[in-house]
């Protein structure tokens, strides 16, 4: 398989992230694959977790001081992606893998694509799009001069997803929460700001209607999603040791 590197933000979701990398190396099958983990500023834990994981060799992690923002933090880990790495995959921190094929079906699937994310709707600019939280990049994207970097708004794939489309570089499609290859629980980090009562936070006022985890609306995902959390907390327990884990 060609090698990947996965890159993923985390804020305040310290079980989140331990159950997202427990899963690329509990569930996913073995490949060449490296893990950047970049942390926004948490108060949970979370760096403490992250830094016992990279002394075990599990993943390299990014401590930021503040949260700098969903797209100015993914950009920050995609700047410490190997240039010899074929594939970035961008995972959310409350996405969970539940299929050891997750990353080998839409490349193989999929192998000249530039990008690979799943489609959804956008009501907002009234058309299928690939969402981020689960989005391959290959070389030719995440290297290429003309392809935009993430933005620090609401929608930081945007851009970064129009430039290609411009430059005519093939972006496809694959199912991943709709064929059950990963769970995503969605809005683990406005839940974030709410449990902390941020209102600092400049999305303080939207998370505080939109913090349910909402599952992608995929059917049987929510029992999905708690089956692999059981699973997770009978190997890992509650004092989320991985690298004790993962070691036996």
């Amino acid at each position: 398989m060609p090698s990947t590197t996965v890159v993923s933000v985390s804020f305040n979701t310290k079980k989140l992230t331990s159950l997202l990398l427990w899963s690329l190396h509990r569930i996913l099958e073995p490949m060449d694959l490296s893990i950047v983990m970049v942390d926004n500023g948490s108060t949970d834990g979370t760096v403490d977790l992250l830094r016992r994981a990279e002394e075990a060799g599990l993943c390299h992690v990014l401590p930021n001081p503040v949260n700098l923002g969903h797209g100015p933090a993914l950009n920050l880990a995609v700047g410490q992606v190997p240039v010899t790495a074929d594939w970035v995959w961008v995972l959310d921190s409350d996405c969970v893998v539940t299929r050891p094929d997750a990353l080998t079906a839409p490349i193989t699937l999929h192998p000249d694509a530039a990008i690979i994310g799943e489609a959804q709707w956008d009501p907002w600019r009234a058309r299928f799009r690939p969402e981020l939280f689960s989005l391959l990049m290959s070389r030719e994207a995440h290297s290429h001069e003309a392809v935009a970097p993430f933005t620090d708004d609401g929608d930081p794939a945007w851009d970064m997803l129009a430039s290609p489309e411009i430059k005519g570089l093939r972006i496809e499609s694959f199912p991943f929460t709709t064929n059950g290859y990963l769970v995503h629980l969605g809005r683990a980090s406005l839940a974030a700001v709410i449990e902390i009562d941020d209102r600092s936070n400049p999305l303080y006022d939207w998370a505080t209607a939109h913090h349910e985890p909402h599952f992608g609306a995929v059917e049987g995902a929510r029992v999905r999603h708690a089956s692999i959390v059981q699973q997770f907390e009978r190997e890992v327990g509650p004092h989320l040791d991985l690298a004790g884990f993962l070691r036996m």
